[in-house]
């Protein structure tokens, strides 16, 4: 049996089970930080699962607790890696568009271009032909000599680790 929770009488309504657990499962979102315009849709989210599983379940308090962690965990994971998707792409739009040059965006390249070649050479030869060319993660395999599988968490790492020089020199 689970320690998280007691099972639940089968006379039990999702209701009760709600009232309950209502002080734990605030605390979990507390201790996700999870924002409160978003609690309350993560929250929801748990409860509908409930709902359409309770006849399955032999304990709902500890499912209901343990997909709210889930949730919390997937949400902030999913936030991370649209910022980080978002700081890569509109760096690389940007820079490939063609504009005049000005003397800010000079500065800026020379800033880049300084952080760019700090990368060790297999970073940024992945993310070149990952963002910069646009190759599927199989084809930066084929062409690296890597296997697929590793590509994908090897861009991820790569892209954050420009991001976070990015952010130390406090560049855009």
């Amino acid at each position: 049996m689970n320690s998280l929770a007691q099972p639940a009488p089968p006379s039990q309504t999702i209701e009760e089970v709600f009232v309950r657990l209502e002080p734990r499962l605030r605390s979990i979102l507390g201790r996700y930080r999870i924002p409160f315009q978003d609690a309350d849709d993560l929250l929801q989210d748990a409860l509908l699962l409930l709902i359409r599983k309770i006849e399955e379940l032999r304990c709902p308090e500890a499912y209901l607790l343990t997909t709210l962690q889930y949730r919390c965990l997937m949400y902030w994971r999913g936030r991370q890696r649209r910022k980080d998707e978002g700081v890569t792409t509109e760096l690389l739009e940007d820079l490939a568009q063609p504009q005049a040059p000005s003397q800010d965006r000079a500065l800026l390249r020379h800033d880049l271009s300084r952080l760019w070649a700090a990368l060790p050479p297999k970073t940024r030869k992945l993310i070149w032909l990952r963002y910069g060319l646009g190759y599927t993660s199989r084809e930066v395999a084929e062409h690296l000599g890597d296997a697929p599988e590793a590509i994908r968490q090897r861009s991820i790492y790569a892209r954050n680790l420009y991001a976070a020089s990015m952010n130390r020199h406090n560049l855009p």
